[in-house]
């Protein structure tokens, strides 16, 4: 008994007729395997898409954390940073030790997410392949994708330290040790 049949066209015209002919002429089904993936791929892409918007609102909440702590941080060791000043520190490195502390949790957050992520998707893996026998290489890098997601972290970080590293560069030192 015969269940499939793969069928190669040598023009495009039978990609377009024979379907048709298939449907009319018998009781099978012919199947174009490209169109049914792009609309398997259209109703997953309503789930697809909610994940990069909860991946994008997860970034810029990152962000705003990242700013929140750089700012307390500043509140906090703005004495220190005054003190720093007096010992003979340039505003430009005060500057740059904000930027350098924001950069770091970035590329620490990244390397933890990327390492707790890759762990997932290995558990995924596992589970799909016992259940549907559909698996996926966890290890798999897209350099470029990879990349540019490393490149849009340490954006958010330079961001998101604007304001407290300014903040920084402006400090006034003898008001700032007047009211310690």
């Amino acid at each position: 008994e015969i269940t499939a049949v793969l069928i190669k066209f040598k023009n495009k015209m039978g990609f377009i007729t024979w379907p048709r002919l298939i449907a009319q002429n018998t009781k099978m089904q012919a199947a174009s395997p490209a169109i049914e993936v792009n609309r398997l791929f259209s109703l997953f892409g309503i789930g697809i898409q909610a994940l990069q918007y909860l991946a994008y609102g997860i970034m810029f909440i990152s962000g705003l954390s990242i700013f929140i702590a750089l700012y307390n941080t500043l509140k906090d060791r703005k004495y220190e940073f005054a003190l720093l000043r007096i010992n003979g520190a340039k505003r430009s490195q005060l500057l740059g030790l904000v930027l350098f502390e924001s950069l770091l949790l970035c590329v620490v957050g990244f390397v933890f997410g990327t390492i707790v992520g890759r762990a997932a998707l290995y558990l995924i893996s596992s589970a799909t392949h016992e259940e549907y026998k559909m698996s996926f290489d966890p290890l798999a890098i897209d350099v470029q994708k990879e990349g540019i997601l490393f490149l849009i972290t340490i954006s958010v970080g330079i961001i998101a330290a604007l304001i407290p590293a300014i903040k920084a560069y402006k400090l006034n030192i003898s008001k700032t040790l007047s009211n310690a």
